[in-house]
This record gives structure tokens, C-alpha cells and sequence, in this order.
């Protein structure tokens, strides 16, 4: 996937970046500061929140519960990645605030996590899904267990990573042309040509890690549905079928009350 700061030739996204000579009012920017503020105190809390019921609580402690708290690490991992570098293009835009190797780690690193973060939680929504899939089609047996759930959850870390570790090689610091202020940007050069190399790394990145995924959660849950349908359609029938007998058992019970109301009555006038 592509540097999320920089387009296909190398310039700025001016959705995501601002450049330093933002038209933003310091107005704006303070509260553009103070949502991204509230948007990672809100994401820390309640992604902590999430986790210390299902710790707490042994009752909550399931194999999806389990797989929730994996995409709740990774939630907070993409916010406290992503808010701080996008509070900081507001005031510098994609400049780096530091030099050397320290530049050349936030380069590659922030970049690494953000993507492994979000491959994360759409790998676990998977998860859930097929965890769901096999609960309701196969309910008497267990094919997702504890053990299976921390396969699923180390998986959903080691694709993400595998899928993300190109952008370690790529990402690289770079001076501006006449300035001597950093930037990060993707350099799939000497190894391979950038426009190219670029271009198929996104494609390759979003079917595997995006639509693969969405499309899977898909079926997957129209199957749920389905034979959720079906089984409330059975369901439906056994119950109309049950108070058909009820009513058939209600009528058969008062002829044999009156029949036996008309023998007892027979049997008083042939002894009177």
C-alpha cells in the first residue's frame, strides 16, 4: 500500500497533509488539535475499557470476546500512531520535526504500525466472522476453541506484518529540494522502479488485505443469514404444526368426555 503521506509521484496528499503554508486560521487548527485530542482519549479508553471487562470477568473470557480485545490492541496501536503525525502536518505539514536515525525510524516505523494496525482489525473481523459461521452452522461442534482462537489472533499479526514489511524498505527520508527540511516518502529504488512497484504493492496490499477480507465477511455472514432464516422458517412450522395436535387433542378429549358423559348416562337408566 502507498505511503499514506505522499501520492504516486512523490507529492503531498493535501487530504491527509497540510503543507506549511496552511490557510488554516490558528482557530481552526486549535480545534482541529483538540478533535484528534478527543478522538485518541476516546479511543484509549474505550479500547481499554473493552479489555479489562473481558480480563475481569470470566464469563466473558469466549473465543470472540477474545479475538475482540486482539482488534482493540490494534485500535489503539493505529491511534496513538495516526493522531500525533496528524496533529503535527497541521502546524509543519509533512515535515519531520527530527534529523538522523531517529528521522529515518519514525519514517519507516509509524508508517509499519498504522498498516499492520488496520490489517489487524479487518483480519479479526474475519475472524468473528468465521467464529460466528461455525457457531450457528456447526453448533455441536466446537471447531474454534481457546487454542485455536490464539493461532487465529498471532495470525492476524504475522499476515498483517508479512504484508506491511515492504514499507520498511520504501519509506525513506528525503530532503526538499531547496530546503534542507525532511520529508518521508516511498523509494522502491535501487531494487525496483517506484511508479511500478508502487502501483503493484497497492494492488496486491488492498486484495489481500482489504477486499479478500470484506469479500470473505460477506459470504460468510449472507450464509449466517440464511440458515438463521431457515431455522426460524422450521421453527415456525413445528410451532403451527404443535398447536394443530393441541387443538386436534382438545377436541378429541371433549368426545371422549361426552361419550363417556353419554355412557354413564346410559348405564343410570338401565339400572333405573
Amino acid at each position: 500500500m502507498t505511503n499514506n503521506n505522499t501520492f504516486e509521484n512523490g507529492t503531498s496528499r493535501p487530504d491527509l497533509l497540510c503543507s506549511s503554508t496552511s490557510p488554516d486560521t490558528d482557530l481552526t487548527k486549535a480545534w482541529k488539535t483538540i478533535s484528534y485530542c478527543v478522538i485518541i482519549l476516546a479511543s484509549l479508553f474505550g479500547n481499554t475499557l473493552v479489555i479489562l471487562v473481558v480480563y475481569k470477568k470470566r464469563r466473558m473470557r469466549t473465543t470472540t470476546n477474545f479475538i475482540i480485545v486482539n482488534m482493540a490492541v490494534s485500535d489503539m496501536f493505529f491511534a496513538v500512531f495516526t493522531t500525533p503525525p496528524s496533529i503535527r502536518t497541521i502546524y509543519v505539514g509533512d515535515y519531520l520535526l527530527v534529523r538522523g536515525i531517529t528521522a529515518d525510524l519514525i519514517c519507516k516505523l509509524v508508517t509499519f504500525i498504522q498498516q499492520v494496525s488496520l490489517a489487524v482489525s479487518i483480519l479479526s473481523l474475519t475472524a468473528i466472522a468465521f467464529d460466528r459461521f461455525f457457531a450457528i452452522l456447526f453448533p455441536f461442534r466446537k471447531i474454534i476453541n481457546r487454542r485455536t482462537t490464539k493461532v487465529l489472533v498471532a495470525l492476524t499479526w504475522l499476515i498483517g506484518a508479512v504484508f506491511t514489511a515492504p514499507v520498511l524498505y520504501a519509506n525513506r527520508t528525503v530532503v526538499e529540494d531547496g530546503s534542507d527540511k525532511l520529508t518521508c516518502k516511498e523509494v522502491w529504488e535501487p531494487l525496483f522502479n517506484s511508479s511500478k512497484a508502487r502501483s503493484d504493492y497497492t494492488f496486491v496490499q488492498f486484495g489481500f488485505l482489504y477486499a479478500g477480507p470484506l469479500t470473505v465477511i460477506a459470504v460468510l455472514y449472507t450464509a449466517i443469514v440464511i440458515e438463521l432464516w431457515r431455522g426460524n422458517s422450521v421453527k415456525f412450522r413445528a410451532k403451527a404444526n404443535y398447536q394443530e395436535v393441541e387443538k386436534s387433542n382438545k377436541k378429541v378429549l371433549k368426545m371422549l368426555v361426552t361419550e363417556e358423559s353419554s355412557s354413564t348416562e346410559s348405564l343410570r337408566e338401565e339400572k333405573v
